[in-house]
């Protein structure tokens, strides 16, 4: 005779809904689907349909990385009574990210006494470059960095990726542009660091040398 083995029961845990997986950080993209108004008529009596409630339906999406290419354009401006009448006024190139009036211009203009072309670029409110005559962003780099030593993707496994979107990006340049970020941004941020510990590791050991209670 053969022998069965009783199983115990088990129950399976349904998966969790959108509200379960999705923070409330995350951002809403809400869209609504209407009939038009030549599909609201109805085939018997030729009334137009009238809205009776909704249903609604969430779904996660992510949207994957995609390179574009952003062109800053700088308009610059002169007054052109000044031109005409041979007075010297300096050359205004519009802000980053903000829009001045004539008259603002103009009182910039009457405090500049001297003027050079150095100054100029300086207050010109121009993006910085992330590396000196190069064509990276902040963003770019951020995120090539952050697959590389968060995610562990290798630069040669990017490159690929690049290439599939059609870019031709060398993990030379991009190891370039991380190496040239780490120096100029970590580098002193790191070198902060370092000086604060060593300075509050002198500060305990002169407390402690003073016979200071740290137990509190």
């Amino acid at each position: 005779m053969q022998k069965t083995t009783q199983v115990a029961a088990h129950t399976r845990k349904q998966s969790g809904s959108v509200k379960d997986v999705v923070p409330d950080n995350i951002p809403l993209k809400v869209v609504e689907h209407r009939l038009s108004e030549e599909e609201r008529v109805c085939p018997q009596c030729g009334e137009l349909m009238r809205e009776i409630g909704t249903e609604v339906r969430e779904t996660f999406r992510l949207i994957p990385a995609k390179a574009i290419l952003r062109r800053d354009v700088y308009y610059t401006y002169a007054w052109e009574n000044c031109e005409k009448n041979d007075i010297s006024t300096p050359i205004v190139k519009a802000q980053v990210g903000a829009q001045r009036s004539g008259s603002d211009l103009e009182r910039r203009a009457r405090k500049r006494v001297e003027f050079s072309p150095k100054a100029e670029t300086e207050r010109s409110g121009l993006c910085p470059d992330e590396i000196p005559g190069g064509f990276a962003s902040a963003e770019a780099i951020a995120h090539i960095a952050v697959q590389k030593f968060a995610m562990y993707v290798p630069l040669y496994r990017q490159e690929r990726e690049w290439a599939r979107q059609g870019l031709k990006l060398s993990r030379q340049t991009v190891s370039n542009w991380v190496l040239r970020a780490a120096e100029d941004h970590l580098l002193p941020v790191y070198a902060d660091l370092m000086d604060f510990d060593t300075n509050a590791g002198q500060t305990t050991t002169e407390h402690f040398n003073k016979g200071c209670d740290f137990s509190g």
